[in-house]
């Protein structure tokens, strides 16, 4: 099915019999026949594309040595050399490994076109280390310019393109968290909203934290939004992003992993004294919500109390602009 939409570029036959046909894939995707999955190719520029990674053990603990090796394929001529970037960092953006230079040892102009390569760095995490989740992004930039080459993921249309590193991979490092106890908010098989913080008041601003159990592995690019309702039903405030600011996107996220995630969104001024519904769900880069066992496109967390007196008063002279 797959070449049948495809043309070849030659064919052999023989006595009337087409025996051979010879596809180039160059700038078509691979088949799914290849064993490559689609959704996680990126593309740096229009040269090097990223087919694939492992990453060696694959449960990590502070100190312990390991292999990243990146699966490369060069797309086109390039005036320049690219060096590579390869960086583990925490939550708050703090670096604790990175791995720069020329991917294989060799200048990228002298890469054969259209070859593949396996690239393989080696680390040795820092000790000690805090426990938790660590994010290995991925980077190409021009040797001469020390520009960035720009990101795009021609398998995946969820994913923004223009971005100047790659979220490869999501690792827990050290004694992974405790999954909490309790039924929770099953959304289809892919995640399991464990546990929420909910305060019973609220003033200028609603403070609280999601905690989410992975459940299965996923290509698809998913967005999580919470919305604060009336007593009409209404939606009075909302915030719609990716689990710890962007920093664990669900299509990182490994079964068993335990995030996290705190929110902090502010309610407009002069709402009048009411309790707000909280809904948290999940939805797709076509729009689609995730549904619930029941059918429900969103878990229904409970209720909030608003205070006017917090809305209505009138900012301290040293926090007005």
């Amino acid at each position: 099915a797959f070449f049948a939409a495809q043309t070849p570029v030659y064919t052999y036959s023989f006595r009337g019999l087409k025996l051979v046909e010879v596809y180039d894939l160059l700038d078509t995707l691979p088949p799914p026949s290849s064993g490559i999955n689609a959704r996680r190719i990126v593309d740096f520029g229009d040269s090097i594309r990223l087919l694939d990674h492992e990453i060696r053990p694959e449960a990590l603990q502070p100190g312990q040595s390991g292999e990243v090796a990146l699966y490369l394929k060069k797309l086109g001529p390039q005036e320049h050399n690219a060096s590579v970037l390869l960086r583990l960092t925490q939550v708050d953006g703090q670096e604790v490994w990175r791995s720069e230079g020329w991917p294989y040892g060799q200048p990228t102009s002298t890469w054969p076109l259209r070859s593949g390569l396996r690239d393989a760095h080696l680390f040795t995490l820092p000790e000690p280390l805090p426990a938790g989740l660590y994010l290995l992004s991925l980077s190409f930039y021009d040797n001469t310019t020390l520009a960035m080459l720009p990101v795009t993921y021609p398998g995946n249309a969820g994913l923004a393109a223009g971005e100047e590193s790659a979220k490869l991979a999501l690792l827990q490092i050290g004694d992974p968290l405790p999954a909490p106890r309790g039924a929770g908010w099953k959304f289809g098989s892919l995640a399991q909203l464990a546990d929420a913080t909910l305060p019973s008041t609220a003033g200028q601003q609603l403070d609280f934290e999601l905690v989410w159990e992975s459940l299965q592995p996923t290509d698809e690019h998913y967005t999580v939004f919470v919305h604060l309702l009336d007593a009409a039903g209404q939606l009075v405030a909302q915030q719609d992003r990716e689990p710890q600011q962007g920093f664990a996107p669900l299509r990182l996220w490994q079964p068993g992993m335990v995030i996290r995630d705190r929110y902090q969104i502010e309610l407009p001024a002069g709402l009048p004294p009411q309790p707000l519904t909280v809904r948290v769900g999940l939805y797709d880069s076509s729009g689609g919500r995730l549904l619930l066992a029941d059918g429900a496109d969103s878990a229904l967390l409970g209720t909030v109390q608003v205070h006017k007196e917090l809305l209505s008063a009138p900012l301290p002279p040293s926090s007005q602009p």
